[in-house]
């Protein structure tokens, strides 16, 4: 993984201990990480992440460990998600855009996911494994067990420990990474992954 910490406006001291990783998806054409940097630091955003993976499969470590960012909502003024996790950022389209394959999905915004490859998935899960390993994250997917593994929203986030995708409690991002890590996690090999992954979430569920 790249390491190039970046001076987020919106950091701060972690004031709780590192107990999750948050997955997110930017809903928008791959760019340049400069660029993810550059709107995020916008001051009606201020926004920040800790870890980027583009739309070359590279991963960048762009922020402490140490430092919480605000990346789930709540801003620094939030106790929970932001001070107990790592956001990361997986650059995505999300949208069907003509390019590559586009499911039907009930969990996704407007009921349609263009998935993303097998091999920045596997990018993905590199650096989420990575983390956990490195930062003492706990390689867990409690909120696919609290939703009785429904893909959508799922109580008990916020004091949870693991790995979880940010839809689990807003917006609709995140999911299909979480799925794809979590059957990684299982064992499965990564073409064996990315087809039930595929399976469930057209289904929205498993």
């Amino acid at each position: 993984m790249n390491q190039s910490f970046t001076p987020f406006r919106s950091a701060w001291r972690r004031r709780r201990p590192l107990t999750q990783i948050v997955l997110h998806e930017t809903a928008a054409p791959p760019g340049s990480v400069g660029r993810l940097i550059n709107y995020f630091n916008q001051p009606h955003k201020m926004l920040g992440v800790h870890i980027v993976v583009d739309g070359g499969a590279h991963a960048h470590l762009l922020t402490s460990p140490d430092l919480a960012v605000a990346h789930a909502d709540g801003g620094k003024a939030s106790t929970t998600h932001n001070d107990s996790s790592l956001g990361v950022e997986f650059m995505h389209a999300y949208y069907p855009d003509g390019k590559g394959q586009v499911i039907d999905a009930p969990w996704a915004h407007k009921g349609k996911y263009l998935l993303p490859s097998l091999q920045r998935l596997e990018a993905l899960f590199a650096a989420v494994d990575y983390a956990c390993t490195a930062f003492g994250v706990p390689k867990i997917y409690p909120m696919h067990l609290s939703a009785g593994g429904r893909w959508g929203r799922a109580r008990g986030h916020e004091e949870a420990s693991g790995i979880m995708a940010h839809a689990r409690w807003n917006h609709a991002d995140g999911l299909f990474q979480e799925a794809y890590c979590r059957l990684r996690h299982a064992g499965l090999i990564a073409p064996v992954a990315y087809s039930v992954a595929i399976s469930a979430a057209i289904k929205g569920w498993g």
